[in-house]
């Protein structure tokens, strides 16, 4: 039995999505190793620390780490994307200096295997192993990563604290960050992936199972074994596996892990509901594959698709016309359901246009 050691990094609106990570890691511990596991957070609240307290037992202990004492204010997200993902940085400044080694998980992930062999990974001269990122390898150019190197996906990370204290590392990849903002397009994982490309340990794909992994086709070997059997599928993107849009082939895992007696499996949110009864005419916004899907769950009549790409306005989907928002006939009795991963971003253009957010328009994916 070893002690393996973990870190996560979310708000508190994953907490849900994190217990199904952890039952995953439970039912999956077949070596019967114990996990100590930081928690990185700026909004848990008490009844919060008490939900998680009761995931903990005989091998499953919890270390919470408070954010807010570093600033993050100014940091680049986008989409889906919140601050809590640059955690991460500061683990081995976080992390006790007595241990040299961590595995970092995002929490849109289910754990369909013992742990136990990527903790094993020989990480010596490595400053991490990861998986690689078959979305990341455009980003080599404007990285200015030799071709020779891979792009990983920062979201399964199996940390060498020693090497990121010996040679600085955290304050090489926040001046990455601070220096080339507008380089970024996957937030601290271009950083981690310039600064580190040239010591990262690449791992077997079945340890960081993406969505991305099932839109490649007539594929072979070790990948294709990985699509069948993953260690670990990562929910990558907008699209999760509590959304109606989701695609994903083991999207029913997360609800086999996900404990009903304290969260609800519906998958429309409250807030459309609420607009669903409150408002006359209804719009999507985004003329895409989610606003398809999502309509299509909703069984509800639309006045119209909204898009902001104007290549497709003044077209039809599914019978009805895509306008922009700013065609909009009657304000007050419309509301507008945002199914796009760039919610914050569309979110801002409806407050400029007078909309009130959960009151006229929501997110639904």
């Amino acid at each position: 039995m070893k002690k393996i050691y973990l870190a996560v990094a979310f708000e508190r609106e994953y907490i849900q999505h994190f217990t199904v990570l952890l039952n995953s890691l439970i039912e999956n511990n077949r070596s019967l190793n114990t996990y100590e596991i930081y928690i990185l957070h700026s909004d848990l609240t008490k009844e919060d620390f008490e939900l998680l307290n009761l995931f903990k037992d005989e091998y499953i202990y919890f270390n919470f780490f408070d954010m807010t004492i570093f600033d993050f204010s100014n940091v680049f997200i986008s989409g889906h994307i919140s601050k809590e993902t640059y955690y991460r940085i500061l683990l081995a400044e976080i992390i006790p200096p007595n241990i040299d080694k961590v595995l970092y998980l995002d929490c849109d992930i289910v754990i369909n295997e013992d742990l136990e062999e990527i903790w094993n990974f020989e990480l010596n001269g490595y400053s991490a192993a990861g998986v690689i990122d078959f979305n990341g390898h455009h980003r080599k150019i404007e990285l200015e990563i030799p071709d020779a190197y891979k792009y990983i996906n920062a979201g399964v990370l199996l940390i060498n604290l020693y090497y990121w204290r010996e040679k600085n590392v955290e304050n090489e990849i926040l001046q990455f960050i601070n220096n080339n903002t507008e380089k970024l397009m996957y937030w601290d994982q271009d950083a981690i992936n310039a600064v580190l490309y040239h010591s990262l340990r690449i791992l077997p794909y079945k340890w960081n199972v993406q969505n991305s992994s099932f839109t490649i086709n007539n594929v072979s070997g070790e990948l294709a074994e990985a699509k069948i059997s993953p260690a670990i599928i990562h929910f990558t993107g907008s699209v999760k596996p509590w959304h109606i849009s989701c695609s994903n082939p083991f999207q029913n895992l997360y609800y086999k892990y996900l404990d009903l007696e304290i969260f609800s499996a519906n998958k429309i949110s409250v807030q459309t509901e609420k607009l669903l009864n409150t408002k006359k005419d209804i719009y999507i916004w985004g003329a895409g594959q989610t606003g398809r899907k999502v309509l299509d769950y909703l069984q509800i009549e639309i006045e119209a698709f909204i898009d902001s790409d104007k290549s497709k306005i003044n077209s039809y989907l599914l019978g009805k016309p895509i306008i922009s928002i700013e065609t909009i006939p009657n304000k007050k009795d419309s509301g507008i359901i945002i199914c796009s991963g760039f919610y914050k971003e569309i979110r801002d253009i409806l407050v400029g246009f007078g909309y009130v957010e959960y009151k006229d328009f929501t997110y639904q994916l």
